[in-house]
């Protein structure tokens, strides 16, 4: 169950971060093809694809069709990268209790719920006027 769920998050995030979008648009292009076709029976599919993708955007009759089709257009994938960077926690021997219930386990736990760090807590104070002088 979790391989399933890794790779479907996997492959929402592919699709929706790349350009791979754009194969959910094959089916338009197969039909496109075929319109083609039938109106020049003598068309082969790389007389389609040097009409379509060799010479640029064609302004032609049938201009909206052939901007439906795959990788004619492309969709700008924007990317936020954060980095919190964070001085490392410190715990000592004092800071964990040690407790022995079981004969062969050992239980470890912090004395307190939270530690305390002061770099993350002072982002909760009031801001501070600097003055220039």
């Amino acid at each position: 169950m979790k391989s399933c769920l890794t790779y479907g998050i996997l492959v929402i995030y592919i699709f929706a971060a790349t350009e791979l979008h754009q194969l959910l648009r094959f089916p338009l292009l197969i039909q496109h093809y075929f319109e083609h076709v039938s109106e020049d029976k003598s068309m082969t599919v790389a007389d389609f694809f040097d009409m379509h993708y060799a010479h640029g955007i064609v302004y032609d009759d049938d201009f909206e069709d052939d901007m439906k089709l795959p990788f004619k257009t492309h969709e700008t994938v924007n990317h936020i990268n954060v980095q919190v960077l964070v001085e490392p926690i410190k715990l000592t021997l004092d800071d964990l209790i040690f407790q022995s219930e079981f004969s062969n386990d050992v239980l470890i736990s912090y004395a307190q719920p939270f530690i305390q760090n002061p770099v993350l807590n002072a982002i909760w104070q009031p801001p501070k006027h600097i003055g220039i002088v």
